[in-house]
């Protein structure tokens, strides 16, 4: 998968973009897609105007126009956050039972280093180390009579 910004990913959401304009846009065909192009600076390549002459502004203004008409844009979630989540949500149970005193993401950022070593950031953890710390959490939690989901 293209990182978010790259030209491959505003290629890609150029694309799908296209394609959801020709299943939701009465008359919406080729041309129209070409047209759009050109409003926002794509130049003549092969004799239409092509995405590939266009700048990663000119791509995003286009993005923006299709927006504009209905299209929903979902960027990629990093594959951490829901791990994260349930960290957070666990790490907050222990909390309300007071179990632990401070409750701030960098408290439970701080004792993620405790257990996985170095670590310079949750969002930056591996996946077993995350699974570690989800388990960790979770067997504190439970050992607490607290139940986890």
């Amino acid at each position: 998968m293209a990182k978010p910004g790259t030209r491959q990913a505003r290629y890609a959401t150029l694309r799908v973009a296209h394609k959801w304009a020709q299943d939701t846009q009465p008359g919406w065909d080729e041309d129209c897609y070409r047209d759009l192009l050109g409003r926002h600076g794509a130049l003549m390549k092969g004799g239409q105007f092509s995405a590939t002459t266009m700048t990663l502004q000119q791509m995003g203004s286009a993005i923006k126009e299709l927006s504009e008409m209905g299209f929903k844009h979902h960027r990629p979630t990093d594959w951490r956050t829901p791990r994260i989540r349930k960290m957070s949500a666990i790490w907050h149970k222990l909390a309300d039972a007071g179990v632990i005193e401070n409750r701030s993401t960098q408290a439970l950022e701080a004792w993620s280093r405790n257990q996985v070593g170095k670590l310079s950031s949750l969002n930056k953890a591996s996946g077993p180390q995350l699974n570690t710390l989800v388990e960790s959490l979770k067997q504190w939690a439970t050992s607490k009579g607290l139940e986890v989901y």
